[in-house]
């Protein structure tokens, strides 16, 4: 059972078993949540990624001893090597609406104990809410990335999915961090959370599974949508560009959003590429049309202004794949908010989002793949 904490006091709650499964989510009750205000408010939100991880790190989130949360524990599949679990903070969510359900979930994976957090609103028909899978950046948890991404306003009824990172990061392939240097199979864990959301929750369809990342998370979303494109209807990397040598044929959705002076990033195709970690990165100019290429999409664009940042589509592609390009002013390495007339990073993506669905035939594969 999960049980959620807030304010440092267990609260009551009302549990909801989903159709023709176990009590797994809790509702919390309206005088239990709070908004917590982020550190971030009226200044950038920089996930810092290389930058020493203490506890001044603006997204390094609450001391986490401050609210330990009880998990639902999945039976174990292996030895239960217990990993640097990379703590969710749920009393730290900000943007989730009354009588929605919140609920945090632990499993063995490959040995490793690995935990998600899922938002999610009150039980709909079933086969009909998009999923929406959300990796955070380096140094950061599921509640910072729900923080700053704002997703639940802008995209609505679906069921959110927020994975823990192994020590705070993602094993993206050439680099880096704790995830990578352990050797996590981080592929496998994020293809099990997709897997077993789409069989707890019965209202979800599995031809609206959308993912996500920022940064190290973005990374990560490169390798998910090469490694298992069949899984995701859309697939959008922030502040990110591919640590992962692909070579896939199945085209895949996907939206790339940069800021034009991010420290840790080349913008231009010709630019001087960057080391992370002693990875050479490719720059965004060149990941975005070498994802056009294995798209198979045509040079031909439509560009346009939407308030400051510079929206570029690629959609004369084989069937099932599109490209976009959102390009936004800045010098910080931070998710894009938006303001006065200028979308968020969030509402570009999920504008992109909403437009695509698996065909049946690929989404019943990639379950049976999961």
């Amino acid at each position: 059972m999960t049980v959620l904490v807030a304010g440092g006091v267990l609260a009551s709650l009302s549990l909801i078993p989903p159709q023709g499964g176990k009590s797994s989510a809790a509702r919390l009750p309206a005088a239990s949540r709070r908004r917590v205000p982020s550190a971030h408010v009226g200044g950038p939100r920089s996930e810092y990624e290389g930058r020493p991880d203490d506890d001044q790190s603006p997204l390094r989130g609450d001391d986490d001893r401050r609210h330990p949360v009880k998990t639902e524990k999945e039976p174990d599949t292996g030895p239960g090597i217990i990993s640097p679990l990379t703590p969710i903070n749920s009393t730290d969510l900000t943007h989730v609406p009354r009588h929605w359900l919140v609920s945090e979930h632990q499993f063995d994976s490959q040995g490793r104990d690995r935990t998600y957090l899922m938002i999610r609103p009150p039980l709909s028909t079933p086969g009909t809410l998009p999923v929406v899978v959300v990796l955070h950046g380096r140094r950061m948890n599921p509640a910072a990335i729900e923080r700053i991404s704002r997703l639940i306003p802008i995209v609505g009824r679906a069921v959110f999915v927020y994975p823990a990172g192994f020590g705070r990061s993602w094993n993206a392939g050439g680099c880096c961090g704790i995830a990578h240097a352990a050797g996590v199979d981080d592929v496998a864990f994020v293809e099990t959370v997709v897997s077993k959301v789409l069989a707890s929750q019965h209202d979800t369809s599995a031809r609206r599974v959308y993912l996500m990342g920022f940064s190290n998370g973005g990374r990560m979303a490169y390798r998910m949508a090469c490694l298992d494109p069949g899984a995701f209807a859309g697939v959008a990397a922030v502040e990110a560009v591919p640590v992962f040598q692909c070579h896939r044929l199945d085209p895949t959705p996907l939206v790339i959003v940069a800021q034009t002076g991010d420290p840790l990033l080349t913008v231009a195709t010709d630019g001087h590429r960057k080391t992370m970690d002693g990875y050479l990165e490719p720059t965004v100019g060149a990941t975005v049309d070498q994802w056009r290429s294995m798209d198979g999409c045509s040079r031909v664009t439509t560009t346009q202004a939407v308030g400051k940042v510079e929206v570029t589509r690629f959609e004369q592609c084989r069937t099932g794949g599109r490209v976009e390009y959102d390009l936004y002013p800045g010098d910080r390495h931070a998710w894009p908010e938006g303001h006065h007339g200028t979308p968020s990073a969030g509402e570009l993506i999920w504008s992109f989002f909403d437009r695509n669905t698996l065909p049946a035939a690929r989404s019943a594969q990639s379950a049976t793949h999961s």
